[in-house]
């Protein structure tokens, strides 16, 4: 990502400073979607975040249709289930797949063991977060 920092100094005078932040490929998260049967808001996005605290934490995005607004909101898992309920049976029923293995890892693992140990690796991970 390029970046342009603009500092207007007290004699009127401007500094910029041009820089780039590099990114990688990461694996994704799980978006959770719950929908109204009427009414606002039109959909809550519930996406897990990268940082724990005492369990996974959540970005949550709760778009209104009527004055296209989203409003943002963080929270850790007792939040999120105090918030909207529904969300505890989605969680605890464990309805979405877990990716555990992804295509790229298929393709720079030529080691079937290694294969293996990282998928195990990767599912441990995700069963000590739900759990």
């Amino acid at each position: 990502m390029k970046v342009t920092e603009t500092t207007n100094h007290m004699d009127g005078e401007k500094t910029v400073r041009k820089y780039s932040i590099p990114f990688q490929k990461g694996l994704s998260k799980v978006c959770f979607i719950l929908t109204p049967e009427h009414d606002e808001p039109i959909s809550v996005h519930i996406i897990q975040s990268g940082w724990s605290d005492n369990g996974p934490m959540f970005h949550i995005l709760v778009e209104y249709g009527d004055i296209m607004e989203t409003n943002y909101d963080f929270g850790n898992l007792n939040y999120v289930c105090d918030k909207w309920p529904e969300f505890q049976e989605i969680w605890n029923a464990k309805v979405f797949q877990d990716i555990v293995v992804s295509s790229e890892d298929f393709r720079t693992m030529t080691n079937d063991s290694e294969l293996g140990n990282q998928s195990r690796k990767q599912a441990m991970t995700k069963a000590n977060y739900s759990n």
